[in-house]
């Protein structure tokens, strides 16, 4: 899933964004600052957007309560941003 900060100037900087989210099927949401989208990667700099995955984008997810948990988690979000998305 895509998370797009919406105090993004210039706006030209996250416009394709959401076109390339529905071309590829992966759901985004809008949050309203990017010094908050910063704070939440763990990052001290404001972030654009942030690509948020299931899983490790290479090799196997270890087996341990953490993945467990993170998963969960993943999956819980996922809904609501899918719930929240608006449908043209």
């Amino acid at each position: 899933m895509c998370i797009i900060a919406g105090d993004i100037s210039p706006i030209d900087v996250i416009t394709p964004l959401p076109v390339l989210c529905e071309d590829n099927d992966i759901p985004y949401i809008y949050v309203p600052s990017k010094e908050e989208l910063g704070q939440a990667g763990l990052s001290k700099r404001p972030t654009s957007c942030m690509m948020v995955l299931p899983k490790p984008p290479k090799g196997d997810m270890p087996k341990d309560e953490e993945a467990a948990e993170y998963t969960e988690a993943y999956a819980e979000v996922f809904k609501k941003v899918k719930a929240a998305q608006i449908v043209f």
